[in-house]
């Protein structure tokens, strides 16, 4: 599938997991964190710092924390996609609805937002 041009556009397109990046993208935005279309993909900001964003695949949806290695992740659902490769990069992959529970989500958020101020 080609890169989408728009954020509205990565939000449209076809894909089984239409409503859950809705949800993902809702929680994301009520930080208070900017949105911008990056890689094709979504990609949240604070001040300044690109933090996060967006992922959508077959098996799986999900959110990339760019500096996801200073995370403290007391729920361990980070994962680094690629070992010996990423180094900062961690994933939170999600498989269904029920895997997004926003308060622990958007704890994380915050605390990229926090960590974020410290780099």
């Amino acid at each position: 599938m080609a890169y989408a041009k728009s954020v509205e556009e990565f939000f449209t397109r076809e894909s089984p997991w239409t409503d859950e990046l809705l949800t993902l993208r809702d929680i994301c935005l009520s930080t208070g964190m900017d949105e911008a279309l990056k890689w094709g993909m979504p990609h949240y900001h604070h001040e300044g710092r690109n933090l996060l964003g967006i992922c959508s695949f077959k098996s799986y949806f999900g959110i990339w924390f760019h500096y996801g290695h200073l995370l403290s992740d007391p729920a361990a659902v980070l994962i680094n996609a690629q070992s010996g490769k990423t180094k900062k990069m961690r994933q939170w992959r999600m498989h269904a609805a029920a895997d997004i529970d926003a308060a622990q989500l958007k704890s994380y958020l915050i605390e990229a937002m926090e960590t974020a101020k410290d780099i």
